[in-house]
């Protein structure tokens, strides 16, 4: 796969764009899965959505990141930006909120997101 940096700031929208098509299909199909379901289960899929979700952030320029491997300036374009961002929190706050609704909704949502976030990326040790 060859790496193409956007050449301007309207390309680099549309790549934003596109990736959020990805993160609406993601966060769709949950919601359409913990409406049926919302059980522990269904806690499992949370981390990953989170994780869509920051890179939304990021891609706004959240925490600084990206901020210098931008060579043009997206202000222009930040109030879609966060608008995009904030539509996508908030379909993740009810998803984890419908989780939660349950002590072992919780549970699950908690144990699942500590094991993706941290247990999952720790270096493994060889026998």
């Amino acid at each position: 796969m060859e790496f193409k940096q956007p050449a301007t700031a309207e390309e680099y929208l549309r790549m934003v764009e596109n990736f959020s098509w990805l993160v609406d299909k993601e966060l769709k199909a949950a919601e359409d899965e913990i409406s049926a379901n919302p059980g522990p289960l269904q806690a499992q899929m949370l981390p990953k959505l989170v994780s869509l979700v920051n890179v939304t952030g990021y891609m706004r320029g959240q925490d600084g990141v990206f901020l210098n491997s931008r060579p043009f300036d997206v202000s222009s374009f930040q109030s879609e930006l966060y608008k995009n961002e904030d539509s996508f929190e908030g379909r993740l706050y009810k998803l984890i909120e419908k989780i939660c609704e349950t002590t072992e909704g919780a549970a699950a949502f908690k144990v699942r997101t500590e094991e993706y976030y941290i247990r999952n990326r720790l270096p493994r040790k060889n026998p």
